[in-house]
């Protein structure tokens, strides 16, 4: 590959990089709404579902009104952590990715965290199994998902791909460079090697 079609196509994976990294900040928005949403159109199950793995002694002199009170605020303060967690590796991910399309900062590291977020939302699309099938959600609501969850999963993986595809063509990039200027010395080295003075 020349070094103008090489140039090309580093330039519009960067572009690609960039808007894909916005993709992957705005993915984070819809996890953490789809992730609340399920917890508050089914929060009464699923305070029942914690009342009946705890021990009941432990809220012994306690109203059920009152524990449901204790269960729903702990229920929240997790699930408000979670949220977090979720928007800070979409956004760690994403800034990244705009940051390597930018030029400004390369990172390993983004590059594990988005191939794990690639496995989390490729085994979303097929959980059939999960916590979000043990509540009545109509088919439209289950499609909707899949697609979200196939968008997220391609725009993670064209993440990554562009990423790496960035580092191959600036790696072959210098190597041919070397490569040139090695083949441009050597001619010079050959002839000042030949020059030996007679007698």
């Amino acid at each position: 590959m020349s070094n103008s079609k090489t140039d090309k196509a580093i330039r519009k994976s960067r572009t690609t990089l960039i808007i894909s990294g916005f993709g992957v900040i705005a993915l984070s928005i819809w996890g953490v709404i789809k992730m609340d949403s399920y917890f508050i159109a089914n929060r009464t199950e699923f305070i029942e579902a914690v009342k009946d793995g705890l021990d009941v002694s432990a809220f012994e002199g306690l109203t059920e009104v009152q524990v449901d009170h204790i269960l729903m605020i702990a229920a929240f303060a997790v699930l408000a952590l979670i949220s977090l967690v979720i928007f800070i590796f979409h956004l760690y991910v994403g800034l990244h990715a705009r940051a390597e399309g930018f030029g400004r900062t390369r990172s390993r590291f983004y590059l594990v965290v988005t191939a794990v977020m690639i496995m989390v939302y490729f085994s979303a699309m097929f959980d059939v199994n999960g916590a979000e099938s043990t509540y009545n959600r109509d088919v439209g609501d289950r499609i909707m998902d899949f697609v979200i969850d196939l968008t997220a999963t391609l725009a993670l993986s064209e993440t990554m791909f562009h990423s790496i595809r960035i580092r191959l063509l600036e790696q072959g990039t210098s190597e041919g460079i070397a490569g040139r200027h090695a083949d441009e010395a050597s001619p010079d080295d050959d002839g000042a090697s030949a020059e030996v003075p007679h007698e």
